[in-house]
C-alpha cells in the first residue's frame, strides 16, 4: 500500500475508510456442529487478487457494529475480516450464556475451520477482541 494512501485513510472518518478498504461483504448464517445457526460477516478487502489471505476473527455478543468493528480496521492492509454475534445475540439463534466456554469453544473451532475451507484463506487465522469479545 502506497505511503500517500495511507496518509490520506489516516485522515478520513473511520466509517469512510472501512467503506471504501471492503469490495466483498456478505452475511450468512453459519451452522455450528451442533446446528445452532450464528450470524457470520465475512469481509474481503479490495485487493486484485482476494487469495491467499490471513484473516481476523472476532465474535462478539455485542453486535456487529460494536467492538466487532476492531476485526474490520485490518481490512486497508489487505486481511479478511470475519465478524459473528455469538449465540443468542444480534441475529444469532441459541441461548446467550457467557460463562459457558464449552459451545463458545467449539463455535469459535467451527467458524475457524469455515475460515480455513474458503478458497481465499490461507488458512491463518487470528481471534481477537476486546472485552467479552476476548472470553469467546
Amino acid at each position: 500500500m502506497s505511503k500517500l494512501l495511507v496518509t490520506v485513510m489516516l485522515r478520513m472518518p473511520l466509517t469512510a475508510v472501512l467503506l471504501l478498504a471492503t469490495c466483498s461483504a456478505r452475511d450468512i448464517m453459519l451452522p455450528m456442529r451442533d446446528g445452532v445457526q450464528l450470524h457470520t460477516s465475512v469481509d474481503l478487502p479490495c485487493l486484485l487478487n482476494c487469495v491467499n489471505m490471513s484473516t481476523i476473527v472476532d465474535r462478539s455478543p455485542y453486535g456487529e457494529w460494536d467492538l466487532e468493528v476492531l476485526a474490520k480496521l485490518f481490512l486497508p492492509f489487505g486481511q479478511a475480516a470475519v465478524t459473528q454475534d455469538v449465540r443468542g445475540t444480534g441475529k444469532s439463534k441459541g441461548t446467550f450464556k457467557l460463562n459457558t466456554m464449552g459451545n463458545n469453544r467449539n463455535d469459535t473451532h467451527d467458524v475457524m475451520a469455515y475460515v480455513a475451507n474458503q478458497s481465499w484463506s490461507s488458512g491463518r487465522s487470528f481471534v481477537m477482541g476486546g472485552s467479552a469479545d476476548g472470553l469467546v
